[in-house]
């Protein structure tokens, strides 16, 4: 008799075991396991997320393998109609590989799936063994669900996916090099493989190989192309953007991003492309045009406050769009813009987001001379930003401090404010970050009469901005000529640059692509698409 069961049943698969005591087997067994969940749920089935069921695993104390109370547990909290676990096997000798797996689900029959094929059937091996958990769970199969098993992303060899989860336990140990030795290797083996690819940019960008990862992010883009999947490619591209422009190659980055606003505009996908187009939008500010930035901000506000679905994108607009007003000094718009985007971050819940309005708020009171509220507010967002293990953030944030201590005429405690702050970005790969703060250190040491100090970060700073095109070269020259002019005649005159009048194009968010085997958790950009970062 054949059970009666509909494609959105919710399924669970829980990361297989080897056979083996080696890490690379535990990576191994969680590749295979979200492989078939990918399967799974092309075929139609409500999969849970991987990490949603890792995070849950880990939080409970669930050893693996699964003991039975455990696995009911598991098919409760997630109200699963069943649940995939079980081991794989690998005999390298023999050249063969298998599943030993149970479905667990209180009407079926505690009767394992087993079945072995030799490496070289690894391909379709995968989609047999998907069409085998949708038999057992009593489904007719016709041939819409082969076909859709077919479309599922996958290596076309198993010794790529060896080679994956050998880079992943290499990766996750600190070992940059040896993970990028096992990622090529993958890669060799099948150069289309989407995962290897991904962690190739991943690895690349954490070990500060910037021509790696340029060649990473053009290989991973292509192979959304030739997969005829363009929306994707614009969304990686995207990501290359966001990381060009973290490292000061504004040109290169807006070329990208031009790239995917075409390829978003073809598609016909509007969001995407005002997507695109606000981090166009905020290189214009980073060049100091926000009379261009404005523009594009307000067209892209139209479109993402007409859906729903988009309400992350508006505040994130609307705080850039404050920010663009504030460059211009224009305090009450600058103020409604960061209001509407607050009330958004309320709504969505987003600590991250409230601490930029908080602390886009504090800067107009500092503008204004408010300087009790302005001190308030970049303590309640400094506080958020160290409670989210953000240190640049937070170091933005004893930048903003310090420009309000020197105002003040507290020339010590502005700079122990920015001297912390170089501390926290002397590792990081924010150019303009700390161009903008050496800046603002020769401003106090001008005033301080530490001329030999001034004349030193005046100079770095003038050659950054020279460097990065920078809206800023302007001031920064005007500075650095008044260092080498009044020499250690005169005090100099004030030439503040407030970080949050600057930098704050505010990237990145949350990937919403919830099963991916790494996290994206750093830039903020309204493609809703970060930096690839080690789980």
């Amino acid at each position: 008799m054949v059970l009666q069961h509909t494609l959105t049943d919710r399924l669970a698969v829980v990361p297989f075991l080897g056979f083996g005591q080696a890490e690379e087997e535990g990576w191994m067994g969680l590749l295979l396991s979200r492989l078939l969940s990918d399967h799974l749920q092309n075929a139609g089935f409500d999969v849970v997320a991987y990490t949603d069921l890792v995070d849950h695993l880990s939080s409970a104390n669930y050893a693996l393998p699964l003991r039975p109370e455990h696995a009911d547990a598991l098919r409760a909290h997630f109200k699963l109609r069943a649940l995939i676990h079980g081991r794989f096997i690998l005999d390298t000798g023999a050249g063969m590989f298998g599943f030993n797996l149970s479905v667990v689900a209180p009407d079926l029959p505690p009767v394992p799936l087993e079945a072995t094929t030799p490496v070289a059937g690894f391909s379709r091996f995968m989609e047999q063994m998907a069409l085998a958990v949708i038999e057992r769970l009593g489904l007719p199969i016709d041939d819409q669900i082969r076909k859709d098993l077919r479309r599922t992303a996958r290596p076309g060899q198993l010794e790529a996916l060896w080679q994956l989860a050998k880079a992943h336990s290499a990766w996750q140990s600190g070992q940059n090099e040896l993970a990028m030795a096992s990622v090529i290797s993958a890669l060799a083996v099948d150069p289309g493989y989407e995962e290897a690819a991904e962690l190739e940019v991943a690895v690349a960008r954490n070990s500060g190989d910037s021509a790696t990862a340029r060649d990473a992010f053009n290989r991973w883009a292509d192979i959304a192309e030739k997969a005829g999947r363009p929306l994707e490619q614009a969304r990686r591209l995207i990501m290359m953007g966001n990381w060009l422009a973290g490292k000061g190659e504004w040109d290169n980055a807006r070329q990208v991003f031009e790239n995917a606003r075409d390829l978003y505009q073809r598609a016909s996908f509007e969001v995407g492309t005002a997507r695109a187009e606000n981090n166009i939008a905020n290189l214009d500010m980073q060049t100091g045009n926000p009379q261009e930035a404005i523009r594009i901000y307000r067209r892209s506000l139209r479109i993402f406050e007409s859906d729903p679905s988009t309400q992350m994108d508006a505040a994130l607009t609307l705080l850039n769009l404050s920010q663009a007003h504030r460059m211009l000094g224009q305090g009450n718009e600058t103020l409604r813009a960061v209001e509407r985007a607050t009330a958004l971050a309320r709504q969505l819940k987003d600590n991250l987001l409230q601490a930029h309005c908080l602390a886009r708020i504090a800067g107009v009171y500092t503008d204004r001379g408010e300087w009790g509220s302005a001190e308030q507010g970049f303590a309640q967002a400094a506080s958020l930003f160290d409670v989210l293990g953000d240190d640049q953030n937070l170091a933005v944030i004893h930048i903003q401090q310090g420009v309000l201590k020197r105002r003040q005429g507290k020339y010590h405690e502005a700079e122990n404010l920015f001297l912390d702050a170089l501390n926290m970005l002397k590792d990081s790969a924010a150019p303009h970050d700390l161009a903008i703060l050496w800046l603002n250190l020769a401003d106090l040491y001008l005033a301080m009469d530490i001329y030999d100090q001034a004349l030193n970060y005046a100079r770095q700073a003038s050659k950054a901005f020279s460097h990065l095109k920078s809206g800023l070269l302007p001031r920064s020259a005007e500075l650095l000529d008044i260092v080498e002019q009044l020499a250690r005649e005169q005090p100099g005159s004030s030439i503040l640059v407030d970080q949050a009048g600057m930098e704050d194009v505010y990237p990145g968010k949350r990937s919403s692509n919830r099963n991916s085997l790494y996290n994206r958790d750093n830039l903020y950009d309204n493609e809703h698409n970060d930096d690839i970062d080690r789980e």
